[in-house]
């Protein structure tokens, strides 16, 4: 069988997940997390794939901003920031900036495409120091960053009653 399972609650994010019956052969615990509405919450995405090096948003990555697009569908309430992000060593400070920048912009025009009042969303790009401290976590510490989108929600309107 299959089922699916819709939760919500005033204040967050709803939840609607689809699930085959096979995946429970035995007592299962199912877990929900909910996200608050409220500002200053983020969401890092990792999962949002560019062309490489670009800023042209890869097909893989449509089911992911597709969940997110549906959250904010959901709540017209909500405004929010999309904030791109590059790995970099740093060698061009101001073409990481721009870059990070035109990642953002492409995932908004991801999310007006898909219905989202474009009044609604900002963009924002990585900073110099964004930039020298993610050089730095590379070079030194051979860490990658796999934050590429992170959104922020910069307000939430009161709802008006029917």
């Amino acid at each position: 069988f299959n089922y699916a399972l819709y939760v919500k609650k005033d204040g967050y994010f709803s939840v609607y997940r689809d699930f085959n019956a096979n995946l429970f052969r035995e007592d299962t615990l199912l877990r929900v997390h909910m996200n608050k509405i409220e500002r200053g919450v983020k969401f890092q995405l990792s999962e949002v794939y560019f062309e490489e090096g670009g800023t042209v948003l890869m097909k893989e990555s449509d089911s992911l901003l597709m969940i997110y697009a549906q959250k904010f569908l959901n709540h017209p309430e909500v405004t929010f920031n999309v904030k791109g992000y590059v790995n970099t060593y740093g060698f061009d400070v101001e073409a990481d900036m721009q870059t990070s920048l035109e990642r953002a912009t492409s995932v908004k025009d991801f999310f007006v495409k898909n219905g989202i009042d474009e009044e609604r969303i900002t963009v924002s790009g990585m900073s110099k120091a964004d930039v020298k401290k993610t050089s730095n976590e590379i070079i030194n510490k051979n860490k990658v960053n796999t934050v590429k989108i992170e959104i922020t929600i910069t307000a939430v309107k009161p709802r008006s009653k029917p």
